[in-house]
């Protein structure tokens, strides 16, 4: 015969994370507008929510890409012909 302890702790941790899933998946991000002051990585460090903080950061990147253009991709070389 097995204990009821066990089950009933996996049927509590199990119902905790249902709860904690919901809760996540039923909410709207909403990170704060990527700004200088926002894009520091202690700030972005603050953002508490692992969404929100990947949300600014990608926002962050892109503000930094548009406003610097040591930045911004480079151009591949043109290609050479091989030589015969």
């Amino acid at each position: 015969m097995k204990s009821p302890v066990p089950i009933f702790i996996a049927v509590v941790a199990v119902a905790a994370l249902a709860v904690l899933g919901y809760r996540n998946l039923a909410r709207t991000p909403q990170p704060p507008v990527a700004s200088v002051d926002s894009c520091a990585p202690e700030a972005i460090r603050t953002v508490n929510a692992p969404v929100e903080r990947a949300i600014l950061s990608a926002q962050c990147n892109k503000l930094a890409t548009r406003t610097s253009p040591a930045m911004a991709p480079v151009a591949a070389p043109p290609a050479v012909a091989p030589a015969k």
